[in-house]
């Protein structure tokens, strides 16, 4: 990248100060988490704040066939983001702003990093003040931008990975080094982040050989220097992720947590939550069917598709990355993303393709979504210069119109879907907020295990251990509660479809009895046998 220049330096922290101010704005507007995911991370942080370390009172699924409190923590979410805001909120409280402030100046970083790289690809201020915000604004990110979730940490650490990695197949050999033991690193901060972060690591040889294979003719070509790399790089990867194996071996004796491989031989989405968790292996999984299998990836194919086009081209943008990838496809950063790209979506479509349709690859693509930016702006001036005009019309002010004109659209658009969110952003916890209340009316002990569908927001609200309704009907739930010595069981609108005889007619049951009816949800107490 071109030396920088006193303007250029200005503009991007002008950048960073902007998307600071209005990322940590929109966590003040949000003031609770969201959805599961953001729950679960924000409960990691809490304990990590408070002295508990990787423990929690809660399970969310059955995988690891756990034997009850205190339970040992990100066994399917990584770490590293609960370590971030388990920081902030040692320092500014245990709430959920303070657990915010992390991920919004991580989130900062992107709009400055999107604007330098315009330039560096466009050499336009005008182009590049432009890429900078509409990044910042960020269409459907927007709202996720400082959530305390991996989404903002990941674009910045795919971005510097795939960079890394296009180096690598640079001729300069002395350099091959420098960028594999960079990109090791980076992709064992992305397995820290992400669980899907492994596949980079894995893809790290496979593209050292690509390079290799591409170099070979080369005179200063030397196989061993690609071969050296490639195995510092590992080792960086592995030293990176080292604590947390060691961690893995101590409780599972493996690298990774019991039962993780289990996703693979998911029939639906809700098998996640199945009890016992051996009902979901190999052999189930096969008897459903080729036809059935191929079925479930043609729609994961549709949805992770869909979300590529709608969530991070915003749609209006994919014929102006189209003629930006077209227009440099010699670069090989261009191959590296574009071919990173199709492997994510393999990735999420056919090995994953129930994570994938429930928002992995929504997450994990985060990763190229600064190169998408970039590549969209490229596009858009290069279609705009192209455009016959009449010789009456300044060119310049043209470009500049459509330029500020496209803004307009897209800030418009994130307008709407970032309204649109943040009206329904609360809902859930708002909810698990009343049952809260309704459990100390009924002077229901703090320490009383509760089971309810989303236990990670219920214990981020109420600070109570729970479980969650496990996937089936009345007696598999009822086996939950047997074992984890449950007695009452929250249903809301969302639970399994076993459990929608119960949830309809909650009265005509004779294993539970009905403590709560807010027609919404219900509080059940297991009938005790006499």
């Amino acid at each position: 990248m071109h030396n920088l220049t006193r303007k250029e330096l200005a503009t991007a922290l002008s950048f960073f100060l902007a998307s600071f101010i209005l990322y940590l704005a929109i966590a003040v507007l949000r003031e609770d988490p969201g959805y599961m995911d953001e729950s679960y991370y924000l409960v990691g942080a809490r304990n990590l704040a408070v002295g508990v370390g990787f423990h929690e009172n809660i399970l969310w699924n059955f995988l690891d066939d756990p034997s009850g409190f205190p339970h040992p923590s990100h066994l399917y979410w990584m770490p590293l983001i609960s370590i971030l805001s388990a920081g902030s909120m040692k320092v500014f409280g245990l709430n959920y702003i303070a657990g915010s402030i992390p991920h919004a100046l991580i989130a900062s970083i992107i709009a400055p990093c999107v604007y330098l790289t315009v330039m560096r690809w466009i050499k336009d201020q005008f182009w590049s003040v432009i890429s900078g915000l509409l990044s910042i604004f960020g269409g459907y990110y927007l709202a996720y931008y400082s959530a305390v979730d991996a989404f903002s940490l990941y674009m910045l650490l795919g971005y510097g990975y795939f960079l890394a990695i296009s180096k690598i197949f640079s001729r300069k050999q002395d350099e091959i080094l420098k960028f594999a033991l960079a990109a090791g690193i980076l992709a064992g901060i992305m397995h820290l982040t992400r669980a899907d972060g492994l596949l980079w690591a894995g893809m790290f040889p496979v593209f050292l050989a690509i390079a290799a294979f591409s170099n070979r003719k080369q005179k200063n070509f030397s196989l061993r220097s690609y071969m050296l790399s490639a195995f510092f790089g590992l080792l960086l990867y592995f030293i990176v992720m080292s604590p947390w194996y060691i961690r893995n071996i101590q409780l599972f004796g493996s690298l990774t947590a019991k039962g993780a491989s289990s996703n693979l031989f998911l029939t639906t989405y809700n098998d996640l939550f199945s009890y016992p968790a051996t009902i979901v292996n190999k052999e189930r999984w096969l008897n459903i069917g080729l036809d059935a299998l191929f079925q479930q990836r043609l729609q994961a194919g549709s949805t992770n598709l869909l979300s590529i086009l709608g969530v991070q081209l915003l749609v209006v943008n994919l014929p102006f990355v189209v003629v930006g990838v077209w227009k440099n496809w010699h670069s090989i950063w261009i191959k590296v993303n574009v071919f990173g790209l199709l492997v994510l979506f393999a990735f999420f479509t056919i090995l994953f393709p129930m994570a994938g349709m429930r928002g992995g690859f929504f997450h994990s693509g985060s990763a190229f979504q600064i190169f998408l930016w970039v590549m969209s702006i490229y596009g858009l001036k290069e279609v705009v210069s192209k455009l016959p005009l009449n010789e009456n019309v300044n060119r310049l002010k043209f470009e500049r119109f459509i330029g500020f004109g496209y803004f307009v659209v897209v800030l418009c658009v994130t307008g709407i879907l970032i309204i649109s969110k943040l009206g329904t952003w609360n809902v859930g916890t708002e909810e698990i907020s009343e049952i809260d209340q309704t459990l100390l009316e009924l002077e229901i002990p703090p320490d009383e295990i509760i089971l309810i569908n989303d236990p990670a927001t219920f214990h981020w609200v109420s600070n109570r251990p729970s479980i969650v309704i496990p996937n089936g009907d009345e007696d598999t739930m009822l086996s939950v509660m047997d074992r984890y010595d449950i007695e009452y069981a929250v249903l809301q609108v969302n639970h399994p479809p076993g459990l929608s005889g119960l949830y309809l007619a909650p009265y005509e049951s004779e294993k539970f009895d009905v403590l709560v009816d807010e027609n919404q949800w219900f509080i059940f107490q297991k009938v005790t046998e006499e």
